[in-house]
C-alpha cells in the first residue's frame, strides 16, 4: 500500500493521509486506511473516502463512496480509520490507452471558518489500477468458424486466441488469384449523460486498424494462410458502467475493444469485384488461455481489515436524558477500559423512530479519553425517538456499537 498526502495552507494545517492497495480486482473490495489532522477542533460535515474517474470531458465520476466520519464536532487530534470500499464486479477496469484511470480520494469537509456554515474541503488522492475480472468461469469457449462467399470457403479450427498465438486461417478456393488477412482491432470510449445525451463533442470516434496482415497468391484449391497475432495486444471487452440510484439516472460510461480478422478474396477475372468479409474473434489477456486460467487474485495486504470490536461492558452508559428547551438528549458514556486511554475516538449517535427508522446521525471526535473518564454527548432529538444507537471507534481500529433506550 502506498500513500499520498495533500495539505492545505493556512496559519495551521490540516492534513489527510490516504494509504489504498495500488491494484484490485473488479469484484474485491480495495483496503484503504485513512488518517486525518486537525490542528484545533473543527465543525465536520463529512468525510470519507470515493472511488473517482474521469469522463472524456474531464469531470469526475464518483463510481462509489463510503462514509468514514459524519456530520459532528471534533477535538484537534489525530484520528486513523480503515475501511473497505466496494469494486463491483461489473466497473470499467482500467484502460490506461483510452485514459481510463481511476483515484481513491480521502476527503474531509469542515467549516471554513468558527461558527459558519461555509466548507472547506481538503482532499488527499492516490492511483489505483482495477483489473479487468475475467477469470476461467467468465471466459469465453473457443468454437470453430466456418463461412463461404462466391467460391471462397474460410475455416478456423477456433475464435479464442491469446497474445503471440498465430491464427491459421485456413481456405477452399475456386477462381480466386489472391487472398489478404488482416487483424484489425476497433476500440471507443462510450460515455452519455444528461448534459450530453450520447452525442458528446468529447467523444472522437476512431476507426478501426491494422495490426498485422498477410496475402498469399493461390496457385492450389486449398490450403492455409497465418496471422500472428501481436505479443502486446490488448484484450476483448465490452465493458459498461450504469448506476443504481434512481438520481443518477441517464449516465453511463463504458470502453468497447473488438478484434476481427478482414478477409479479401481477388478474383482470377481482374473485372470481377473483390469479396470482403469479417470474421470476429476475441483475444485473451496476456498469460490466460480460454481451457485453464486463473487471473489476477484478490489484492493482498499485511494489515487486517476484518472488523475488531470491543466488550460492550467496557463502556458504562447513562439512560438519555432528555432536555426539553433545547430539545437535546444528554448521555454520559464512561471508559471503563482499565487503564487504557483510548485515542482518535469517534462516537457517532443515530436515534431510531419507532424502532424501525433511523433519523440524521451526529458525531463527536475525542482526542483522548482516559480510562475511568465520563463524556458527555448531546444528540438533537427527533419526534418519537425510542432508542438511540451509539457507534465507538478509536485508532485501535476497533467498533463497538451500543444501544441506549430512551426513558
Amino acid at each position: 500500500m502506498n500513500s499520498h498526502m495533500l495539505i492545505t495552507s493556512g496559519p495551521r494545517l490540516m492534513k489527510i493521509n490516504i494509504e489504498a492497495d495500488s491494484k484490485v480486482r473488479a469484484g474485491f473490495p480495495a483496503n484503504v486506511q485513512m488518517q486525518i489532522e486537525l490542528p484545533e477542533p473543527k465543525k465536520v460535515f463529512w468525510g470519507g473516502v470515493k472511488l473517482i474517474t474521469k469522463r472524456p470531458c474531464k469531470n469526475p465520476l464518483v463510481i462509489a463512496s463510503k462514509d468514514v466520519f459524519s456530520q459532528g464536532f471534533f477535538d484537534s487530534g489525530t484520528y486513523n480509520r480503515q475501511l473497505q470500499i466496494s469494486i463491483a464486479q461489473k466497473i470499467l477496469p482500467s484502460v490506461e490507452l483510452r485514459n481510463i484511470v481511476y483515484t481513491i480520494d480521502g476527503c474531509l469537509r469542515v467549516e471554513k471558518a468558527p461558527k459558519s456554515d461555509e466548507e472547506l474541503e481538503i482532499v488527499s488522492s492516490r492511483s489505483i489500477i482495477i483489473d479487468s475480472p475475467l477469470d476461467k468461469t467468465t471466459a469465453p469457449s473457443p468454437n470453430p468458424v466456418n463461412f463461404s462467399l462466391g467460391g471462397l470457403t474460410i475455416t478456423l479450427n477456433k475464435d479464442v486466441y491469446a497474445p503471440g498465438e498465430a491464427i491459421k486461417v485456413s481456405y477452399q478456393q475456386k477462381g480466386f488469384r489472391q487472398i489478404s488477412v488482416k487483424l484489425m482491432q476497433l476500440a471507443n470510449v462510450v460515455c452519455s449523460c444528461p448534459q450530453f445525451g450520447h452525442v458528446c463533442t468529447y467523444l472522437e470516434k476512431s476507426p478501426a486498424v491494422v495490426t498485422n496482415a498477410n496475402k498469399k497468391d493461390l496457385n492450389s484449391s486449398d490450403g492455409f494462410i497465418l496471422l500472428k497475432i501481436p505479443k502486446i495486444s490488448e484484450p476483448s471487452h465490452k465493458y459498461q458502467w450504469k448506476p443504481s440510484e434512481e438520481t443518477f439516472w441517464g449516465h453511463q460510461f463504458g470502453d468497447v475493444n473488438e478484434w476481427f480478422i478482414d478477409i479479401t478474396g481477388k478474383y482470377d477475372n481482374p473485372t470481377v469485384k473483390s469479396i470482403k468479409f469479417q470474421v470476429p474473434i476475441t483475444i485473451l489477456p496476456n498469460g490466460t488461455t480460454s481451457g485453464d486460467h486463473e487471473l489476477f487474485a484478490p489484492g493482498k495486504s499485511n494489515v487486517d481489515f476484518k472488523p475488531k470490536s470491543r466488550p460492550k461492558n467496557v463502556f458504562e452508559v447513562t439512560t438519555p436524558r432528555l432536555d426539553s428547551q433545547n430539545r437535546t438528549f444528554e448521555i454520559k458514556i464512561t471508559n471503563r477500559l482499565p487503564s487504557k486511554t483510548l485515542t482518535g475516538v469517534t462516537i457517532k449517535a443515530t436515534g431510531v423512530q419507532e424502532g424501525l427508522f433511523e433519523t440524521p446521525s451526529y458525531m463527536q471526535g475525542i482526542a483522548t479519553w482516559a480510562s475511568g473518564e465520563i463524556k458527555t454527548i448531546l444528540y438533537r432529538t427527533q419526534p418519537n425517538v425510542t432508542n438511540i444507537v451509539l457507534v465507538i471507534e478509536d485508532n485501535d481500529f476497533t467498533q463497538t456499537r451500543l444501544v441506549a433506550p430512551v426513558a
